[in-house]
């Protein structure tokens, strides 16, 4: 978890705009950075690596994607040398290149990849400490009032941190305030595992979010749970999600019915705000008075 808590201006320092990366990328959009992100997870899986290895490589690669255009059949090779630069950061016995170049089934050399790893630090100017919702989300979980039963707060732990990883397949999750999103993991497990009142506002209140912001953040989330664990045809469901079902298996609180229904809620108030839009565009204006 790091040595010290992560800093606000830091976190204000990473917020980027969601879109930004797709503006400067002609061959990258939203699905193919999900499905590198999701595949960032198999290496984490694969590997056994930290949870902060899979928060950073996602932060590396985004962050990259905001500043450089790159091709589309080096993606994967961005993602592997994210995971490799990060692994050297928070790793014991971080994967060699023998390790990691075999999972792209050839498709790349050691020079290649000696090379995207040494752009990657170029592009970022060496920027490899950075705050991330991982850090965040148990900054405030250390404050927050949990259940007392030594179980439900390990529930809820739990459960923050996988709504924390699934936050990474979602552009505008992933490049909000790294704060944001932990406050919208930490405030929605609260939600969903019940018996957090306290927690709940204390979490809000943390998050230093207007209510409707935060509101919008966990709706989103909630979202993203419900699709990611769908299972797609001949692959199950994403594998950011296996951390979810662990946890719905294990406790079995029925999070994903709660879950979605408040991805319904936000569905509904995005509705009603289209519809908002549209009747304020139709209506007449107002002649000014002479």
């Amino acid at each position: 978890m790091g040595d010290r808590q992560p800093s606000k201006a830091q976190d204000t320092r990473h917020h980027r705009n969601p879109y930004d990366m797709y503006d400067i990328q002609p061959e990258i959009g939203p699905r193919e950075r999900i499905v590198l992100v999701d595949w960032l997870g198999e290496l984490r899986d694969s590997f056994r690596l930290q949870p902060e290895t899979l928060f950073l490589s996602a932060a590396y690669v985004d962050a990259f994607l905001s500043l450089a255009p790159l091709p589309l059949g080096c993606l994967q090779l961005l993602g592997m040398a994210a995971v490799w630069l990060a692994a050297k950061l928070t790793e014991v016995h971080p994967p060699g290149l023998a390790d990691l170049l075999p999972l792209a089934e050839g498709a790349y050399s050691r020079e290649q990849m000696t090379a995207m790893e040494e752009r990657v630090l170029k592009v970022l100017s060496f920027s490899l400490t950075v705050p991330t919702p991982f850090r965040f989300a148990h900054y405030l979980m250390e404050l927050a009032p949990l259940p007392p039963h030594p179980d439900m707060a390990a529930a809820v732990r739990q459960l923050a941190e996988a709504l924390a990883e699934l936050s990474l397949l979602d552009t505008g999750l992933a490049t909000a305030q790294p704060s944001a999103a932990a406050a919208a993991a930490v405030y929605l497990a609260m939600e969903m595992a019940g018996g957090c009142g306290a927690g709940l506002e204390f979490v809000a209140a943390m998050s230093g979010l207007p209510r409707e912001e935060l509101e919008e953040h966990v709706g989103r989330l909630a979202a993203v749970l419900c699709s990611a664990t769908e299972s797609r045809p001949q692959q199950g469901p994403c594998a950011l999600a296996h951390r979810y079902l662990d946890w719905e298996a294990r406790y079995g609180f029925g999070g994903l019915r709660r879950a979605a229904a408040r991805a319904g809620e936000r569905d509904e108030q995005l509705a009603a705000r289209r519809r908002d839009t549209a009747a304020a565009s139709r209506s007449p204006r107002t002649a000014p008075a002479a």
